[in-house]
């Protein structure tokens, strides 16, 4: 009977069902990989056993292409295979995009010449760049930026977005204005009153930070008053009040920029001018020090013992203090441009290639031949100012130089024995100044104010209008 029994249930099972074949637990089964130019990602596997199903892949990558997916057939059909879940050998075909366009963008190459992309793919790859040419300068180079690995960037080119896209700020009452570059609209004036631009964000930097800015101030504060450049927190004199960091200029200091934590502050040694254009960077490490720099130069420095205690839980402001009442006075008179922001302590050849970068002058590091890697890429051209003809690029028959100039701009023209007459003129059209010379000649700027001019040039039969920017 027992056996039976046993027949019995073989009968049925073959009768309902057949013959069920089930897999071995240990069973291996074989995936090949066509990565078309790709490359794997390290954890998938070569094989598999049917205990790890259903099995999910990871993606592999090709420089210069987005994945699309894993496909089971060569010609891409059906839909992409999110996961195996079959216990068989099986050959998958990786699926990649077209070939991704990137982006060029050349910082300082306004009246410039170049016959450079703006875009390309992987398959241009290596770009040989060609130089640029200026009036009044001489090419050193492309430049990229060694220190774009910043937190936050605040050009100010139209509005108070930030590079990143993380933490755009809110402008309240500040008006646009020529920045650094003379660019229209490329910095924002504050103008002593109740104006402030608001990053909406709690920069609780717990081990280190530095800010980086560009600042051209018209007054130094209100009497025994700070004009607040950069600030988080509130009030000095309130212990549960007081300022995260803050870095402002000061009349009570002399008229210097004051760099300053809860636990105490650093001020530049020197004063700084009114109506000049001054790089400020301040750094902070904890227990290490907090550091102030003037146009690239180390002004200040003290040591920083701790950490920094945060209150209030107040967002970082530029151009006001962070409260109400009568800090309001704290206001700055004065511009605002290219505001980084770094979660660690720039160094000092970092500080030095900002400083260079965001004037368009030449810096040792940074400097490329060739584009070499996938990816949006910025590059600055890199100018010296020429100082003597010799240095210029003759594409023109007239050359003016130093360009930009404080006291003295040079001309010199190819029309010799010509008398050429000159009228210069500022950026509303009104004549400054006027005059005629022969072949060369050098004329007193000093008096006119900084900005944007144009000179124009007359003989008997020619003409030309040529730009030139007065420091």
């Amino acid at each position: 009977m027992k056996s039976a029994k046993l027949d019995l249930i073989v009968v049925i099972l073959t009768t309902m069902t057949g013959f069920l074949c089930f897999p071995a637990l240990g069973e291996s089964f074989s995936i090949t990989y066509h990565l078309n130019g790709g490359e794997n990602h390290p954890e998938n596997p070569e094989t598999f056993l049917t205990d790890v199903l259903p099995l999910s892949l990871e993606n592999p990558k090709k420089s210069g292409y987005n994945f699309e997916g894993w496909y089971n057939n060569q010609l891409y059909n059906g839909e992409p295979l999110t996961e195996l879940n079959e216990p068989t050998d099986i050959e998958l075909w990786a699926k990649w995009s077209d070939a991704i366009v990137y982006q060029i963008n050349y910082r300082n190459a306004e009246g410039t010449t170049h016959d450079n992309p703006t875009t390309f793919t992987v398959n241009d790859l290596p770009i040989q760049l060609n130089s640029a040419s200026k009036q009044g300068f001489s090419f050193k180079g492309w430049v990229k930026d060694k220190a774009a690995d910043y937190i936050a960037y605040y050009k100010f080119n139209g509005n108070t977005n930030d590079e990143t896209g993380n933490y755009n700020a809110t402008n309240h009452g500040a008006v646009l204005t020529t920045g650094i570059t003379s660019e229209p609209n490329s910095a924002y004036y504050f103008d002593g009153g109740v104006r402030y631009i608001d990053t909406n964000t709690n920069f609780n930097f717990t081990d280190a930070f530095s800010f980086s800015f560009w600042t051209k101030l018209e007054s130094y504060g209100p009497a025994s008053q700070a004009g607040i450049l950069v600030v988080q927190g509130a009030n000095y004199g309130n212990e549960n009040t007081a300022n995260d960091f803050s870095i402002s200029s000061n009349i009570h200091e002399g008229g210097r920029i004051v760099f300053g934590i809860k636990d105490g502050g650093v001020t530049a040694s020197t004063n700084v001018p009114l109506n000049t254009w001054l790089h400020v960077v301040a750094t902070w490490e904890k227990g290490v020090e907090r550091s102030l720099y003037i146009n690239g130069e180390l002004k200040s420095t003290g040591n920083s013992p701790g950490g920094i205690s945060y209150h209030n839980n107040l967002t970082c402001r530029f151009g006001a203090w962070n409260w109400d009442g009568w800090h309001e006075k704290h206001q700055m008179q004065g511009k605002l441009d290219l505001m980084r922001i770094y979660d660690y302590a720039l160094s000092p050849a970092q500080i030095t290639i900002i400083n260079h970068l965001e004037q368009g002058l030449w810096v040792d590091e940074g400097n490329i031949e060739l584009i070499t890697e996938v990816g949006d890429i910025e590059l600055t051209a890199a100018f010296e100012i020429a100082t003597n003809v010799d240095q210029l690029k003759k594409d023109n028959k007239t050359v003016i130089y130093p360009n930009p100039a404080s006291d003295q701009l040079n001309i010199e023209t190819e029309r010799s024995n010509v008398v050429t007459t000159f009228i210069i003129l500022n950026s509303q059209g009104i004549t400054m100044l006027t005059g005629e010379f022969m072949s060369k000649t050098s004329i007193n700027i000093s008096q006119l104010e900084q900005g944007i001019y144009y000179i124009k040039l007359s003989s008997e039969d020619e003409s030309e209008v040529l730009k030139f920017i007065k420091k």
